[in-house]
């Protein structure tokens, strides 16, 4: 059967573009080139071009208004690309609703979100590819539930999180939330810059924080396959609106067969990386730091709006947290089969209450597999339960910042040349 295709592009019989980004664990960012959004370069990893702000796509945009539409047709297709949209207040910029099962797909590449509250929403589409995009801040910037493909890839985000939206479906921002009840085919959230660390604003304002900054929930993969959550790069706010019920990765709730790798992770909210209620999780290589100063900002100040109601710390903050979680009147569902494979990941508590800390919640120790891991875990009551740390919270910074300081944080993050395109 033929496609149907709306198309929102400027170049609209070609799916080809260039001047995407890629990074690697303890680097900055790299820049290669994609061929297709289907077909990338391999070995991308091994283009050692730093990125400057030259390197930055400079595409002409077309601005258009908000959009919400719905998709009827089976195997239909969506296309937005090079527009910009911005200064969308209290609703989404773009909403797609589709019709599960029909094989419809939505591709959003090559754009600009700035000020927008919800970038994102997409319902029910089988099929999305979320690619080298840029967003400015938001409340949130991805959401998409129901689907049965999703990659979310090369994608820059600066201050989600940021401006107020209440809602009694949905708590607070994230860059990416992927829910599904049924399982899923694909899953991809690989090589996107995510970076609030120069958001200073004090944590009053209800639902302006970050919560998890990529949020997987109630999402199994079919049989055989295996999610890839891989090579992002994941920068809080050290002092200022960061959740103390989130963190930076989470699988929440019922998932199964999730691989998180070659993350980096530095100060997002409560955890780096966090499972509840979920299982058969590999978790590979990832780089984490939670500082003494981010522990003593999620006490003193903390917050978690929710639906119009408060909910107050103070909490801890945790480079892991492995629990079984859930809410009230749900059947339990416990985690089980969790491995912890060569992850560098340090939680600091600051100086009231110096140390390491590293939470596994109410998890059966028996269900977690370690490996060359270097951290330190203690059980929810503070026993210590292993302690492999052979690495320093100085030396975390020079993995993630690099030795000289003149990585990320200075390149593309306080600095923000990364982010003037």
């Amino acid at each position: 059967m033929m496609k149907k295709i709306i198309l929102l592009t400027l170049l609209p019989t070609t799916l080809l573009f260039t001047g995407t980004f890629v990074m690697k664990k303890g680097e900055v960012l790299k820049k290669t080139e994609l061929t297709s959004l289907s077909t990338p370069k391999t070995n991308t990893q091994n283009d050692n071009t730093q990125i400057t702000s030259s390197d930055t796509v400079r595409t002409k945009l077309t601005k258009i208004n908000k959009i919400d539409t719905r998709l009827n047709n089976v195997n239909e297709v969506f296309i937005l690309e090079n527009k910009l949209l911005e200064n969308i207040i209290g609703d989404e910029a773009v909403t797609i609703n589709g019709t599960k099962g029909a094989n419809q797909t939505v591709i959003i590449k090559n754009s600009r979100f700035t000020n927008v509250t919800q970038a994102l929403r997409i319902v029910g589409v089988d099929n999305v590819i979320i690619e080298g995009n840029y967003f400015e801040k938001t409340w949130s910037v991805i959401k998409c539930y129901y689907a049965k493909s999703v990659i979310i890839r090369h994608n820059k985000s600066k201050n989600h999180g940021t401006l107020n939206y209440l809602s009694n479906a949905n708590w607070s921002g994230n860059f990416a939330q992927i829910a599904d009840q049924n399982a899923m085919d694909k899953l991809i959230i690989e090589h996107n810059l995510i970076d609030r660390s120069d958001d200073n604003r004090e944590s009053k304002h209800p639902n302006t924080f970050a919560e998890d900054y990529i949020n997987i929930y109630q999402v199994k993969m079919s049989s055989g396959k295996e999610s890839s959550i891989g090579y992002n790069y994941i920068i809080g706010s050290e002092l200022n609106n960061e959740s103390i019920t989130a963190g930076g990765i989470t699988i929440d709730q019922e998932g199964e067969h999730h691989r998180i790798h070659n993350n980096v992770i530095y100060n997002a909210g409560s955890f780096c990386i966090g499972i509840a209620s979920s299982r058969n999780i590999n978790i590979e290589n990832n780089v984490g730091l939670q500082t003494a100063a981010h522990d003593k900002a999620l006490l003193s100040h903390a917050k978690h709006y929710a639906s119009g109601s408060t909910k107050t710390g103070p909490d801890r903050v945790s480079a892991i947290t492995l629990t079984n979680y859930r809410a009230k009147g749900k059947v339990p569902y416990p985690s089980k089969n969790i491995t912890l494979t060569a992850n560098k990941l340090i939680a600091v508590r600051y100086q009231r209450d110096p140390g390491f800390s590293n939470h596994w919640l109410d998890i059966d120790i028996a269900e977690i597999k370690l490996k060359e891991n270097s951290f330190q875990a203690n059980s929810k009551n503070g026993d210590n339960i292993i302690n492999t740390m052979n690495i320093t919270d100085l030396e975390m910074k020079d993995l993630i910042f690099g030795k000289n300081r003149a990585g990320l944080f200075q390149t593309h993050g306080i600095g923000l040349e990364y982010f003037k395109e």
